[in-house]
């Protein structure tokens, strides 16, 4: 868990590259940062899978 927010916690700049100089934003955002949130969005739902097998987990033992 730590790992991930330490990857995640870096500033913007640092984890997405720049546009290049004629990239138009659809570009960018198709090419670029639309792999980044896809990641992000996979690390969530891992993470909300992972919470649920433990809620699951302490609710049975109570």
């Amino acid at each position: 868990m730590e790992c991930l927010v330490a990857d995640f916690s870096v500033d913007p700049e640092e984890i997405l590259p720049e546009a290049g100089t004629l990239e138009s934003a659809k570009s960018y955002r198709e090419k670029k940062a639309k792999f980044l949130l896809a990641k992000i969005v996979q690390e969530l739902r891992s993470l909300y899978h992972k919470y649920i097998e433990l809620k699951g987990k302490f609710d049975r033992r109570l």
